[in-house]
């Protein structure tokens, strides 16, 4: 029987979900920590608002960890290919949520990038 096709896209993309879903979980902890310390120093309500949010950040990591395990572990498995489409959709509709909801950082994140590219054309003499 032939390996699925798809089996390094699994296992690539499944690594990189486990790499940021493992340091977005150290921020999500962290600023759980800051948010304690926040309260603890008497400004409640920002403290609460903050271990809230980290809170949604633990949630979202554990959720791409488990996505890119299941991505690396059933790489070559079709019986799981089901489970992978679907973690994939749902991931698919976090990242247009995220992308509607930051879309002024990302229209600013992209003017930066193009203004950086052209400082580094004009700098090479490419452009004028």
């Amino acid at each position: 029987m032939q390996e699925p096709s798809g089996k390094m896209f699994l296992f690539v993309s499944g690594l990189i979900y486990i790499i940021f879903g493992g340091i977005s979980a150290i921020v999500g902890l962290l600023g759980i920590l800051g948010g304690g310390v926040l309260a603890a120093s008497g400004v409640a309500g920002l403290g609460g608002l903050a271990i809230v949010g980290s809170i949604g950040i633990l949630v979202s990591a554990a959720f791409w960890i488990f996505t890119g395990i299941m991505g690396v572990m059933h790489k070559t498995n079709r019986e799981k290919s089901q489970l992978c489409f679907v973690l994939g959709c749902i991931a698919g509709a976090f990242a247009i949520f995220s992308l509607f909801s930051n879309i002024l950082t990302g229209l600013i994140a992209c003017a930066l990038a193009a203004l950086y590219i052209i400082g580094a054309l004009k700098n090479k003499g490419v452009m004028n």
